[in-house]
């Protein structure tokens, strides 16, 4: 009897370790199981995420294309508005003054070289001389 009190002591002690060992198992499962659908929350957030970025990414290259496309638009005018600024400055330094000047003297001298801006050192008609402002 002692031998089998001994032997049912045994499986006793058996089954309570089994029994624990089944309640880990279950506890461990079911933290798993939380962990499990935390991670699919994150991966649907970063999903989210990363749907949001590719969306602005598109934007941001749209964008990036029409300043691009606005920059050569302004380029372009500036290097014609410079041109064109050349020229005038061009023309208006080579141009000769008072050529139909009958006035002999200072001031009154044909085939001065001028940028087209004039002065006068009084306003008195008969003997108004011209003086020239030049980058020269």
């Amino acid at each position: 009897k002692s031998s089998l009190n001994s032997v049912m002591n045994k499986i006793n002690e058996i089954e309570e370790k089994f029994t624990t060992m089944e309640e880990t198992v279950k506890d461990n499962f079911e933290t798993l199981n939380g962990k499990v659908g935390e991670l699919k929350n994150e991966v649907t957030a970063l999903e989210r995420q990363t749907a949001a970025l590719e969306e602005q990414a598109t934007k941001t290259t749209s964008m990036s294309e029409e300043v691009s496309q606005t920059l050569a638009a302004t380029l372009t005018l500036k290097d014609r508005q410079q041109t064109y600024l050349s020229e005038v400055r061009l023309i208006s330094l080579y141009k000769p003054t008072g050529q139909t000047s009958t006035w002999s003297g200072p001031g009154h001298e044909s085939e001065l070289i001028s940028d087209g801006q004039y002065i006068f050192d009084h306003h008195d008609w008969a003997s108004m001389a011209t003086y020239s402002h030049t980058g020269i």
